[in-house]
C-alpha cells in the first residue's frame, strides 16, 4: 500500500532490475524442483492520472495506483509436529519504467526469514511494522489510489530494517505482534525501533491499535506513533474510523511536533463492483495554519479473481501553510492551495 500493501517509491537504478533478474531465473528454477512450496507471484498496477496542486496541471503515467507493483518468492518447509520454516523475498517494482523501487533496494519490499509452530511465528530481516500493517487495515482506500490515508499523514515507517518480528498464535479472536530492531549504527539521530500492536477480530467487528517508536539519540526526542481504530461489516457495507497520534514524527512533506489524523469511511459491495469513500482530518496541534483536509471516492471493477480496474477521484484543501501533496511519488503542493486528483488504472495479480 501501497508497502497489498503500499511504499514510499523512491526511484531505482534501472539497470540494477536487468542484473537482477536472469540471477532470479537461475535461483527459482532449481528452487521450484526442489521444494515444492516455493511460490512464485506478483502483482502489475499502472495508472494514469490527471492532478492540479496549485502549481498547474500535471498528466502522467505512474506504477501502483490499487497496490504497489511486485515480484515476490515465498516459500515453506514443513518441519513436523506442527512446525515450519519459511521465508519471503520480495522487490518493489516501478512497471511505468521498469525501474526497481525502494531506492534501488533488490529486496526493498521485504526479506526475512522465520520458523513458525503452535507457539507463534518468529522472524529475522526487513519487514513491514505493526503501524503500517495497522493504517492498511484501517483505510478503505487500503493505502491505495488518489483517496488514501497517507497523503495526510505522510510517514515513512513502512518497513524496518534488521528487525524481530514476533506474532502470536490466534488466542481465540485476539492476535498480537511484537517488532525490535537496533540502532547498528546506520543513524547519529535516531537509535533502536520498538513496536507492538493487537488486534481483535470476531464476526463483524474488528478493533486494532498500534503503537511504534523510535529512540531518539541526544537531544533527538522519540519519534512516536499511536494508530487506534475499528471496521464493522454491516451487509454489503464495511465501516472504517481510526485515529492516529504523532509526535515528534518525521514525515513527507511535513514534519510534526504533535498532530492528530482522524479518517472516517466505507466499502460497499455490488456484485463485481466495490465503491470506496472516504474524509480524513490532520490537526496540527503544536502550530496553526498547518491543517489539511482529504476526500476521496473510488470505485472498483473486477473483471476476474486476479485483474480489477479502478478509478478515484480525491481533493486535499490545504491550511494557508499546509502543502499535503498528492501520491507516494508526490506532485508538489503549493502552500495552502487545493490538490485535485483524477486516476484510472488497472491492477493484475499472479
Amino acid at each position: 500500500m501501497k508497502t497489498s500493501m503500499h511504499a514510499s517509491r523512491e526511484s531505482g537504478k534501472t539497470h540494477a532490475l536487468y542484473k537482477v533478474l536472469p540471477l532470479l531465473a537461475l535461483f527459482a528454477a532449481p528452487v521450484a524442483l526442489a521444494q515444492s512450496s516455493v511460490t512464485v507471484y506478483g502483482i502489475v498496477d499502472l495508472f494514469v492520472e490527471s492532478a492540479n496542486a496549485g502549481n498547474g496541471r500535471v498528466t502522467r503515467i505512474e506504477s501502483g495506483g490499487r497496490d504497489s507493483s511486485r515480484l515476490g518468492f515465498r516459500g515453506r518447509e514443513d518441519l513436523g509436529g506442527g512446525h515450519d520454516a519459511h521465508f519471503t523475498l520480495e522487490m518493489g517494482i516501478l512497471a511505468d519504467t521498469g525501474a526497481l523501487d525502494q531506492g534501488g533496494l533488490i529486496w526493498g519490499r521485504q526479506a526475512y526469514v522465520g520458523l513458525g509452530g503452535p507457539w507463534g511465528i518468529l522472524n529475522l530481516g526487513r519487514q513491514n511494522t505493526p503501524q503500517f500493517l495497522t493504517t492498511y487495515v484501517l483505510d478503505p482506500f487500503m493505502l491505495g489510489q488518489s483517496g488514501n490515508l497517507w497523503n495526510v499523514s505522510g510517514y515513512l515507517n513502512f518497513r524496518q530494517n534488521n528487525s524481530i518480528v514476533y506474532e502470536t498464535p490466534k488466542l481465540g479472536a485476539v492476535s498480537a505482534r511484537l517488532m525490535f530492531a537496533p540502532n547498528e549504527n546506520t543513524s547519529l539521530l535516531y537509535g533502536r525501533y520498538m513496536a507492538g500492536s493487537v488486534m481483535y477480530a470476531d464476526g463483524p467487528l474488528m478493533l486494532t491499535a498500534s503503537v511504534d517508536r523510535i529512540a531518539g539519540l541526544g537531544a533527538t526526542p522519540d519519534q512516536k506513533y499511536t494508530v487506534i481504530g475499528s471496521t464493522y461489516t454491516l451487509g454489503m457495507a464495511k465501516i472504517y474510523a481510526a485515529v492516529q497520534l504523532l509526535k515528534n514524527t518525521v514525515g513527507f512533506p511535513q514534519s510534526s511536533t504533535n498532530a492528530r489524523v482522524y479518517n472516517i469511511g466505507t466499502r460497499v459491495g455490488f456484485g463485481n463492483t466495490t465503491v470506496v469513500a472516504q474524509v480524513a482530518r490532520r490537526q496540527e496541534r503544536s502550530q496553526s495554519g498547518l491543517d489539511a483536509t482529504l476526500a476521496g471516492v473510488g470505485a472498483e471493477y473486477a473483471l476476474s479473481k486476479r485483474t480489477n480496474l479502478y478509478s478515484s477521484f480525491s481533493r486535499i484543501s490545504n491550511d494557508s501553510g499546509a502543502a499535503w501533496g498528492m501520491g507516494y511519488t508526490q506532485i508538489p503542493a503549493k502552500a495552502g492551495s487545493g490538490v485535485r486528483a483524477l486516476q484510472a488504472g488497472i491492477n493484475h495479480s499472479f
